[in-house]
C-alpha cells in the first residue's frame, strides 16, 4: 500500500510551490535529492546536501512570493532525521511545509594577459569547477577565442587585484573547493567596495611562446576605439552604481529617522484608525472561514428572542452595554464558553490612560493585558454607514473612534504577549458589529460592518460574535503563559501560579506574575525567562539561610520588606 506524505516545497522569493511524495521512512538527504531533481535543471550545477531546508507552515495562497524569515522557520539540518519524525504521518493540506535555500551564487572578476588588458565579470550559476571556468571565460573574451584553451592557465586571488598574490588553479579542483579556500561570502551587488574586496580575481595568461601572428590577430579583433569605448562604459556603470548606493543609504537613514519619531510620538486614536481604514482589506469571507469550525448550538435557545435583557431599547451607550451583558450572562449559562467575559467599564479595570476597554476576553480571572485574549469596544451607535457614503457625508466618528481604539489596544497586546502572531477583535453597537484583525507585520482585515440582532438566531453578526467569544486559542491567535507556569512552579515548591500581571517589552522574557504560597497567600513576584539563575532562585536561596532583611514578598506574601 503506498504510505507516501505530499510535503510542499517552494525556492526561497519565489511564489510558485511543487509537491515531492516521500515516504515517511525516508531522510531529509532523501528529500534533498528528490528536491534537486524536480527542479532540473535549474539546480543541475548544485550537489543535493549543499541545499538547505528550512520547515515552515505557511499559508499557500496563489502567486504569493515566499522569502525565509529565519527567526520564524525550522532549519533541518541533519540529514539522517527520518521524514515522519519531522513532519508527522500526515501534514496539514493547502499549506507550504519546506522553504528551499540553494546555496549562494558567487561572480568572477578576470583579466587577461594581453596587450588590452580589462577587467571582465562573470556569473558563477551553472559553473561547476575550474575546467568549465576557463570555458567560460574564453567565450566571454574574444581574445582568447583565437588561442588554444588548453594553453591557458589561470591564477586566482581574493585579496587585492594583484597577480602576485595569486594561486594558480588546478582545473582537477571544484569551484566549491576554489571558494572553500578563499572563505568568499555571498555580496551586496549595490554596495561598490564589497565588490572589489570580497569577489574572485581570476588571472588569465598563456604562453609567451605564442606565435606573433596570433597576438596581431587578438589585438586586431579587438579596435582601440572600442577598448576605450568598454573602460568609459565601466567607469559609468561604477559611478552609476556609487551614486545609486549614495542614495539608498540616505534613504535608509530618512526612514530610520521616521521609524524612531513614530515610536517615540504620541498617536491619536483618529490617526491610528484612517491607517487601518485605509490600509485593511475588506473580507467578511476571512472571518467566516476562520471561525467556521466554531459552534453556535447556544443560538438555538428559544429564550433568546424572549430574554428581557435583549429588549433593551438602547439610548445611550451604558444601554448597549446592559445589552451585551445579558447577552454574554445567557451564554455564560448555557455553555462551557473557554473564556472569561469581563465587562471592563464597569469596574475600571485595565487603568492604564489609553487601555479603557469595554469587553475583555480573558484566559482566567486575573484581568492584565498578558491574558487579553480578545476585547470588544462599543459604541451608542455607528450611524447609516451606506447612506453617509451615498450622500458624501464623512464616515461616523463613533466608528473612527472605535477603530482607532481596538487597533490600539491591539498594539498592547502585541507588547504585552511576546510570542503572539494575531489578534482578532470587535467593534459593535446595539444594531451593527464589525470584526478586526491584526498580525505582527501590521496586516488588517475587516469584517465590515455587520447587522446584529440579539433576537435573531440567524443574525449574521450575532453569529461570528459567538463564535468570537467562544472559539478556541488557536483561531484567536492567543498563547498561554505555559512556559512562564512551569518555569515559577519548577523554582520553587508549593508556588501555584496565578497568571502574568505584567511585562517589560524592552526586555523581552522578563515578566512579573501573582503566585499563590503554600499558605493560600497571594505574592507578587519578578523574573525572567529563559535564564539558568533567575530571580525565583535568588530569593529562595536567601530564605533557605534565613538572612534578616529577607524580602517578604516572597516569605508571605507582603508587598515590602521586612526592615
Amino acid at each position: 500500500m503506498n504510505n507516501e506524505i505530499t510535503l510542499f516545497c517552494i525556492v526561497d522569493k519565489d511564489s510558485n510551490a511543487f509537491p515531492i511524495d516521500i515516504l515517511p521512512k525516508k531522510t531529509i538527504g532523501h528529500l534533498k535529492e528528490l528536491i534537486k531533481n524536480k527542479n532540473s535543471p535549474r539546480f543541475d550545477h548544485i550537489v543535493s546536501c549543499e541545499l538547505t531546508l528550512w520547515r515552515v507552515s505557511l499559508s499557500s495562497a496563489p502567486e504569493r512570493q515566499i522569502t525565509l524569515d529565519p527567526l520564524t522557520a525550522d532549519k533541518l539540518g541533519n540529514s539522517t532525521s527520518k521524514i515522519g519524525k519531522v513532519f508527522g504521518e500526515s501534514p496539514p493540506e493547502e499549506t507550504i511545509h519546506v522553504i528551499v535555500q540553494p546555496p549562494p551564487e558567487y561572480k568572477v572578476w578576470y583579466i587577461v594577459d594581453l596587450p588590452d588588458r580589462r577587467w571582465c565579470l562573470i556569473d558563477l550559476k551553472r559553473i561547476r569547477n575550474v575546467t568549465e571556468l576557463k570555458d567560460a571565460i574564453v567565450g566571454d573574451c574574444q581574445e582568447l577565442k583565437l588561442q588554444g584553451k588548453s594553453l591557458i592557465s589561470l591564477k586566482a586571488t581574493n585579496k587585492n587585484v594583484d597577480s602576485s598574490e595569486a594561486v594558480s588553479l588546478d582545473p582537477r579542483h571544484s569551484l566549491r573547493e576554489v571558494l572553500t579556500s578563499f572563505e568568499i561570502m555571498e555580496v551586496d551587488d549595490i554596495d561598490i567596495e564589497k565588490v572589489f574586496s570580497e569577489h574572485i580575481w581570476v588571472f588569465v595568461s598563456y604562453p609567451t611562446e605564442l606565435s606573433t601572428a596570433s597576438r596581431k590577430r587578438a589585438r586586431e579583433s579587438v579596435s582601440d576605439e572600442s577598448v576605450l569605448e568598454q573602460l568609459r562604459n565601466l567607469q559609468n556603470d561604477n559611478k552609476t552604481l556609487r551614486n545609486d548606493y549614495k542614495t539608498l543609504h540616505h534613504r535608509q537613514e530618512e526612514l530610520d529617522w521616521e521609524f524612531k519619531k513614530s515610536k517615540h510620538t504620541l498617536t491619536s486614536n483618529l490617526d491610528i484608525a484612517n491607517l487601518v481604514l485605509r490600509e485593511a482589506e475588506i473580507s467578511y469571507g476571512f472571518f467566516k472561514d476562520r471561525f467556521e469550525t466554531v459552534s453556535t448550538t447556544f443560538l438555538n435557545n428559544k429564550s433568546l428572542s424572549s430574554a428581557a435583557g435583549l429588549q433593551i431599547s438602547c439610548e445611550k451607550e451604558s444601554d448597549t452595554q446592559k445589552k451585551f451583558n445579558a447577552f454574554f450572562l445567557l451564554l455564560k449559562a448555557s455553555t462551557q464558553a473557554p473564556w472569561v467575559i469581563h465587562d471592563s467599564s464597569v469596574d475600571n479595570y485595565l487603568k492604564d490612560p489609553t487601555g479603557k476597554i469595554d469587553f475583555s476576553i480573558l484566559d482566567g480571572n486575573i484581568v492584565t493585558w498578558s491574558q487579553l485574549v480578545s476585547a470588544i469596544e462599543l459604541k451608542f451607535n455607528f450611524g447609516d454607514m451606506n447612506k453617509k457614503k451615498r450622500s458624501g457625508e464623512p464616515a461616523s466618528d463613533h466608528h473612527h473612534d472605535a477603530i482607532g481604539q481596538l487597533a490600539d489596544r491591539f498594539s498592547t497586546i502585541f507588547d504585552q504577549q511576546e510570542d503572539r502572531k494575531e489578534v482578532i477583535g470587535a467593534i459593535a453597537s446595539d444594531s451593527q458589529v464589525e470584526f478586526l484583525y491584526r498580525d505582527r507585520e501590521f496586516n488588517y482585515k475587516r469584517s465590515g460592518l455587520l447587522p446584529l440582532d440579539f433576537t435573531d438566531s440567524r443574525s449574521v453578526g450575532l453569529i461570528l460574535l459567538t463564535k468570537l467569544v467562544t472559539a478556541p486559542k488557536e483561531l484567536l491567535g492567543y498563547v498561554p503563559p505555559i512556559n512562564e507556569q512551569q518555569l515559577v512552579e519548577a523554582s520553587i515548591p508549593g508556588f501555584k501560579f496565578g497568571g502574568i500581571l505584567r511585562r517589560r517589552p524592552s526586555t523581552p522574557g522578563t515578566f512579573v506574575a501573582v503566585v499563590t504560597t503554600d499558605q493560600n497567600e497571594e505574592a507578587v513576584i519578578k523574573t525572567s525567562l529563559p535564564t539558568s539563575v533567575n530571580e525565583l532562585q535568588i530569593l529562595q536561596t536567601l530564605a533557605s539561610y534565613n538572612i534578616e532583611h529577607t524580602p517578604r514578598v516572597y516569605k508571605s506574601g507582603v508587598l515590602y520588606n521586612d526592615y
